[in-house]
Parts: structure tokens; C-alpha cells; sequence
């Protein structure tokens, strides 16, 4: 009767842990700022309430976007979040993704946000997504993960779509964390063309560039002129052409990216 009930006991444990439930970490607006994978109850997810609220006392304790207070850790599916009406981008954005990974890039010139709750569900999703971007063969590409520092990889040959997710997931294992940055503002001029931009952190700085550039309406290009946040005046060229707005803007990006702060 004893082994019996010892068991059950290993059995229900089991089940238990085999269960994945979630924990999202919320803004005083119940806004996701991030969400925490657990295992166990689905009512109580203690290991994801945890890490959510380890998270809060050391990675966000001396953020000034989030004043003490202003975070909670609740259970997905557990509330009602706020809905956002306004389709204009938020002038404070959150620099966390509403999931774990965000993955902000462009094959070739093609711009494309993948979104997962880890790096595996990340594979996943490029993979049903990527046609939507990926038109024929490739071999640039370009992309930051949560808001770490821009990679930029081509090839001899092609990418085919496994190559490109690949490359994407195994960035998203090794830039788990997410990073902040200070707000951004550059100036300048491609070509004749003068241009300004204001970025929140590496995606909105590599899609209001694109934008920016483009209402330029330049052609093919080698000279660009910016200033970022005040500072001197920098000239960068090319021994060929910029034949898109998408191939100055990585041009620039590279050059500033170590300096982002």
C-alpha cells in the first residue's frame, strides 16, 4: 500500500512538471513587458511567478521607465490587458517584446519583424513567415535581436529559408537578454537630400530609417552625411552604389551601432 501511494505521488509530480504555463510581467496599464516560461500548476505557475518577480528586483529595480511599483507578475490568460486604440506608434515604446524574442531585420532589401517566446517557437515562426519576405534567392542579411547589436551576414552562394532561420534562431540563444537604449535623433543629408529621424532603440532605428531615406526620393546613392544626437557631423561613401534607401541605411547603422548606448 505504501510503494503504492509513493507512486502516485511520483506520478502526479510528474504530470505536474510536464506542464508548461506562463507568466506574464505587466505595467500598471497591464501591458505584457515580458513573459516567463514555467512548469507545473497552471492556476499558480510558482517557478514563472518567481523568475517574473526576480526579474523585477534586479533587471528593472533602476529602470527609470518602470518606477518601483509600477510592474506586476501575473499568471497568462489571467487578466484582461488593455487594449491600445491609437494605431500610431507609441512615443514611449516598450523595449521589451511581448513575448521573449523580437527579431527586427531586412533580407536584402525586404523589412520583417518575427516575434516568438524562445529562440526554438522563433525557428518555428520565421520559417512559416519567411515567404512573406523572402521573394527569390538571398544573400544579405540583416537584423538585430531584442534590441541587441545589429548582425549583418552574406554569403558567397545563397540562403535558402532553413539558412536564414537558423542563423536567426542561433542569434536569439546567444542574445537572450534584452538591452536598453537611449533615445536616438539623426540628422543629415543623402546626397542633397537632407532627412531627420527619431529611434527608441535599433528596430524603430533601422525601419525610420528606411523610411526617412526613402522620402528622400534619391536613386542610387554613395554619399550620406548624418549627425547622431548632437554630435559632429560624420560622411560616409561607398566605392559603388547604394541602389536602395535599405542599403544606405545599413551603411550608417553599421557605423554608429557600437556607439548606441
Amino acid at each position: 500500500m505504501k510503494k503504492l501511494f509513493v507512486l502516485g505521488l511520483l506520478s502526479l509530480s510528474t504530470q505536474a512538471f510536464s506542464q508548461t504555463c506562463y507568466v506574464d510581467m505587466v505595467d500598471r496599464y497591464s501591458r505584457v513587458v515580458r513573459t516567463f516560461t514555467g512548469y507545473g500548476d497552471q492556476n499558480s505557475c510558482l517557478e514563472g511567478m518567481k523568475e517574473c518577480r526576480k526579474s523585477i528586483r534586479f533587471d528593472y529595480s533602476n529602470n527609470p521607465r518602470y518606477p518601483n511599483g509600477s510592474l506586476d507578475c501575473v499568471r497568462a490568460g489571467g487578466y484582461n490587458p488593455t487594449p491600445n486604440p491609437n494605431p500610431y506608434p507609441n512615443p514611449n515604446p516598450n523595449p521589451y517584446p511581448t513575448y521573449g524574442v523580437n527579431v527586427t531585420g531586412v533580407i536584402e532589401d525586404n523589412a520583417f519583424t518575427f516575434t516568438a517566446r524562445d529562440a526554438s517557437q522563433l525557428y518555428i515562426n520565421c520559417l512559416t513567415d519567411i515567404r512573406r519576405v523572402m521573394y527569390g534567392s538571398s544573400d544579405e542579411l540583416f537584423f538585430s535581436v531584442n534590441n541587441n547589436r545589429f548582425v549583418s551576414t552574406s554569403t558567397s552562394g545563397w540562403y535558402n529559408d532553413t539558412q536564414i532561420c537558423s542563423i536567426i534562431e542561433q542569434e536569439a540563444r546567444r542574445a537572450s537578454m534584452s538591452v536598453y537604449t537611449n533615445s536616438m535623433r539623426i540628422v543629415g543629408s543623402l546626397e542633397r537630400a537632407p532627412f531627420q529621424m527619431e529611434a527608441f532603440d535599433r528596430a524603430s532605428l533601422l525601419t525610420n530609417c528606411i523610411g526617412a531615406l526613402t522620402n528622400t526620393r534619391q536613386g542610387s546613392t554613395d554619399e550620406l552625411t548624418f549627425s547622431l544626437n548632437g554630435a559632429p557631423f560624420e560622411r560616409i561613401t561607398t566605392s559603388g552604389w547604394w541602389t536602395t534607401p535599405t542599403r544606405a541605411c545599413k551603411a550608417m547603422i553599421l557605423n554608429i551601432d557600437n556607439r548606441i548606448q
